[in-house]
């Protein structure tokens, strides 16, 4: 009893100071800036490959899809260049080397492989545009598909033909 008598005085001693106490506050802001970006985050293969061609044989087709994020509500394009051998080919307006020939082909937005539908590009290096879009923002992939024909009735000398062709998304 006595102890619960000494307990009870000591924190009446206490509870005035506690009542008595003063606080001070303030508040401040949080803040971040959201930069329009964008970031190819594919294609895990990066070779749009046609595979064995035989000149005598029928037309080659591929494709690669690349996927790209833009921040939410940012605009882009996407723009092909021409290739490191542009124009040197014997059909289309792309070329890749190898064997001391040149194999042409040509890039296209869709399976239709028609004119109208070519990736442009050009021969003194500059880019053409040609699908453009805005981001969707959250985990909400774009994606881009190239696809690729290669004539027939291209008589080159055998060897791995290769080009390199810049993906750009502009934004």
């Amino acid at each position: 009893m006595k102890k619960t008598f000494r307990l009870a005085l000591v924190l009446a001693a206490f509870v005035p100071m506690l009542a008595a106490a003063q606080t001070a506050s303030t508040a401040f802001q949080v803040g971040a800036t959201v930069a329009k970006k964008c970031s190819v985050i594919s294609p895990g293969a990066t070779t749009l490959n046609f595979g064995a061609y035989d000149p005598a044989g029928a037309a080659l087709t591929a494709s690669l899809a690349i996927n790209f994020h833009c921040t939410k509500g940012t605009t882009w394009s996407v723009t092909l260049d021409a290739g490191q051998n542009a124009g040197l080919g014997l059909s289309g307006s792309r070329a890749m080397a190898g064997g001391g020939d040149h194999l042409g082909y040509e890039l296209y937005t869709d399976t239709t492989y028609a004119a109208g539908k070519v990736w442009a590009g050009n021969t003194t290096g500059g880019a053409g545009t040609f699908m453009t879009g805005a981001g969707t923002g959250g985990n909400t992939t774009d994606q881009v598909t190239v696809y690729g024909q290669l004539l027939a009735g291209q008589y080159v000398a055998p060897a791995t033909y290769t080009d390199t062709v810049n993906f750009v998304v502009n934004y």
